[in-house]
């Protein structure tokens, strides 16, 4: 029964991130103009992996939970390692090192997103 507006607004909340850190030097974002996103997280990519640090730092003295980016390099990971030895995969590294979760409950409010928004564009090198 609340199926489509979980969906409806977890779409929106996507769009207001992703409109909101387009332009946005500092931050890089996925694009795919040909689909409207539903997912439990909004992902992004900071400067470095002492920016991405500094945003998440930011993010927990706000109160607003994030998590490094699931899954990264998976040849980091020893079962990978076992199997197929250490290998280099550079913009995996990145991925890694360099990208977060933000949150995208249907819960909440578009000023919710600008907060959270304003809160990641708050941290500079």
């Amino acid at each position: 029964k609340k199926i489509d507006g979980v969906v409806k607004r977890r779409v929106e909340n996507h769009k207001r991130y992703q409109a909101s850190f387009q332009e946005d030097p500092d931050i890089k974002i996925q694009k795919n103009e040909r689909a409207d996103i539903s997912s439990i997280s909004f992902a992004l990519m900071a400067q470095s992996l002492e920016h991405m640090a500094k945003i998440a730092s930011e993010l927990r003295v706000n109160n607003i939970e994030t998590r490094p980016l699931g899954g990264g390099n998976m040849s980091r990971q020893p079962f990978w390692q076992v199997r197929y030895g250490v290998q280099s995969f550079p913009f995996a590294d990145q991925i890694h090192e360099k990208c977060l979760h933000l949150p995208n409950h249907p819960g909440l409010t578009g000023e919710d997103i600008d907060f959270i928004c304003d809160t990641v564009r708050s941290v500079k090198l």
